[in-house]
């Protein structure tokens, strides 16, 4: 498949290392949606020195931003689910991350992530 060819991209949450080939990306495909929470741009860190975010271009990303805060469908049985619910904190990373918001750092707890679910022959699959 040519990279132009793709017609939406979701961003499962604001760290680089599943981010890093937005810009990229974007430079190369006009047409595609992006799909995130709203506030996947907010400054992360590994601590609190080292930037671990994605930075927003405006240039790139106007009039494609799509932000999700409810179940949404982007294709015929593929949908963007936004909460998770975290059952049993062992299961989590949180721990050495952090967010800026104005010029306070707290805790990156991840509440930007969101994730795929497919339904193929009336089952799901998580993505």
């Amino acid at each position: 498949m040519n990279i132009n060819e793709v017609n939406n991209l979701v961003l499962s949450h604001g760290h680089y290392d599943h981010t890093g080939g937005l810009n990229p990306f974007l430079e190369n495909n006009s047409r595609a949606k992006v799909y995130a929470k709203q506030n996947i741009f907010i400054p992360k860190y590994s601590g609190k020195k080292r930037f671990v975010g994605t930075k927003y271009n405006e240039e790139l990303l106007k009039n494609r931003m799509v932000y999700v805060d409810a179940i949404t469908e982007i294709a015929e049985n593929v949908f963007i689910m936004p909460d998770i619910t975290i059952h049993n904190s062992i299961d989590t990373n949180f721990k050495g991350f952090s967010k800026k918001v104005e010029n306070d750092f707290f805790p990156d707890e991840f509440d930007d992530e969101l994730y795929l679910v497919i339904k193929h022959h009336d089952k799901i699959s998580k993505i």
